[in-house]
């Protein structure tokens, strides 16, 4: 009997094996072609982590940014070794969700999970340079590890978890917003009808915050001295600082924090109500019941504390930068998702839960009750089709590929109502068709939808070849001397990113206006002009392109 169990585990661990090494080789093959997408974040994450001291990042993400420095090593093809390190940290992740999912669902189940949160259109993010695989691998490292915690867990392993987090605040400092989760979560798991539970889990939750904040400082102080010691970096503090404080300012923010919020709300209903409202159904009972705290019990807890945390603070920086215009391009009808996707795997294992019958086992009214304005969110956003809300595949990839194309996205969304009421009539059938039929139908369809928009970047625009070509024809230190002057601020941005200079610079001008040679930054010898923009007066030199001109107004002629 051990011996067919024993081969039974070998037998999944060496198919998670043989997927997780097919998943691998299929990210690198699909991102090694492709041009740089999101600017300015890749621009500045390449910037910061390879060309300029750690000291001089503006967000702390010292851990990331110490890693990818290591991508110079390839010369040229940094990009690619980045993609690289991104596809193999993102599935790094899948022992961790699978070892999460297995804790209350059997191996099988647990396999299918991981196998579904890796599909998911959330692998767009190891196309980039960007911290977000990594993030996605150190969340899971930790989840992991906390959900493996209870009441009575020594103080040591509390420390831990800190530093684990600590670690997860070094390649994002967003991770910090997770202190308030997992206090509560601390909390919920240490309490007992007797004993003097309260003050030791306060000391717990005290341990790992303090934990969390030490490891990040000091890390930080490694890597950039004083600079380091830091909660958000200069970006988001200088974002902070620059907020008015008035009484109408704070009314305009709330106004739009609910409309943010309210997006949010119906995407997650949208994409997720099943396990929304089994995570509610399975902490009511727990609460409103004297039975000792289950993992399923403990997981549903972890995962709606993390989830209503991340999403409230997503409303309110979308809030906030919109009434404050303090970031271009910001819309309150943009849905960050990318602020919290990276937990989206924790709802599949919620619904891998209700497969036994014990973890079921509920009235089907107090599902009703759960389920209805869950339902009522769903129909809503089909009648709507989420609108004025407008997800892009950068910030939301998950829902932009269920709504990319109208009729599929009235399928998806019906099927999502579906699963939910038959949930409502059947807890287990319910939680089987939404992780067996509805979850690989949505993964399918909104992966092959990302996938066509990042497809689209197989083809280089002017903006990359121009970045490309003045890269390989100026020498590094003309490259300091350079400015690209262009009328699109946004895709200049991939122009410095293939310069590779940190001191090449940009102006932006109105389209097919003319550029005034005398109103040249003073130390800039080389412009390069992408679009129809005439100069001025003739300058020194001059090398027209397709679609843009590199000039040099001082000095000699480079031949």
């Amino acid at each position: 009997m051990h011996f067919q169990n024993f081969h039974g585990k070998t037998n999944i661990f060496l198919f998670g094996f043989i997927l997780a090494a097919a998943l691998f080789g299929t990210l690198t093959y699909r991102n090694l072609d492709l041009y740089a997408l999101v600017m300015a974040d890749e621009y500045a994450y390449s910037k910061f982590s390879r060309l300029l001291p750690l000291a001089d990042a503006i967000a702390p993400s010292y851990l990331y940014l110490a890693i990818y420095r290591t991508t110079s090593l390839c010369g040229d093809g940094f990009y690619d070794c980045a993609k690289i390190f991104n596809a193999l940290f993102f599935v790094a992740s899948a022992p961790f969700i699978y070892l999460t999912a297995k804790r209350i669902c059997p191996g099988n189940i647990a396999l299918i999970v991981a196998l579904l949160a890796l599909l998911g259109p959330i692998n767009s993010y190891t196309a980039y340079y960007m911290p977000e695989a990594l993030y996605f691998f150190s969340f899971w490292l930790l989840t992991w590890f906390i959900l493996g915690l209870n009441h009575s867990s020594s103080l040591k392993s509390w420390c831990i978890g800190g530093v684990l987090l600590g670690f997860s605040a070094l390649i994002k400092p967003h991770a910090l917003f997770f202190l308030p989760a997992i206090a509560i979560y601390i909390l919920y798991i240490s309490r007992k009808e007797n004993g003097k539970w309260f003050l030791q889990a306060f000391r717990n939750a005290g341990s790992f915050i303090a934990f969390s904040f030490l490891s990040k400082f000091l890390i930080g102080y490694f890597f950039a001295g004083k600079a380091g010691v830091t909660l958000f970096g200069p970006f988001y503090e200088s974002t902070a600082s620059s907020i008015p404080f008035n009484f109408q300012h704070y009314l305009k923010v709330l106004a739009l924090f609910i409309e943010s919020l309210t997006g949010h709300a119906l995407a997650i209903c949208l994409m997720f109500g099943a396990p929304i409202a089994i995570a509610t159904n399975t902490l009511l009972n727990a609460i409103f019941s004297r039975i000792p705290i289950q993992s399923a019990q403990k997981t549903s807890f972890y995962s709606l504390a993390v989830l209503v945390n991340l999403v409230l603070i997503a409303a309110l920086y979308t809030a906030t930068t919109v009434a404050n215009a303090g970031l271009e391009f910001e819309s309150i009808a943009r849905i960050h998702l990318r602020y919290y996707n990276f937990a989206f795997p924790l709802l599949l294992i919620i619904a891998a839960s209700q497969l036994s019958l014990e973890s079921a086992a509920s009235e089907a009214r107090w599902r009703a009750i759960i389920a209805f304005p869950i339902a009522v969110a769903i129909l809503y956003a089909v009648y709507t089709r989420m609108t004025p809300f407008w997800p892009n595949f950068i910030d939301s990839p998950e829902l932009r590929g269920f709504t990319r194309i109208k009729y599929a996205f009235y399928v998806l969304g019906g099927l999502s109502f579906f699963t939910l009421v038959l949930w409502v009539y059947s807890a287990r059938t319910g939680a089987k068709v939404f992780l067996f039929l509805f979850m690989p139908l949505t993964v399918a369809y909104s992966t092959h939808n990302v996938n066509m928009d990042l497809r689209a970047r197989l083809i280089p625009d002017v903006y990359d070849t121009a970045g490309i070509f003045t890269k390989q024809y100026l020498s590094d230190e003309d490259r300091s001397k350079l400015l690209v002057v262009g009328s699109d601020r946004l895709r200049i941005f991939r122009s410095l990113f293939y310069l590779d200079n940190p001191h090449s610079s940009q102006e932006t001008i109105p389209e097919g206006s003319s550029y005034n040679l005398a109103s040249l930054p003073t130390g800039k010898e080389w412009i390069l002009v992408i679009g129809n923009h005439p100069l001025s007066e003739k300058p020194t030199f001059q090398l027209p392109m397709n679609g843009f001109k590199l000039v040099r107004i001082s000095g000699t002629n480079k031949n």
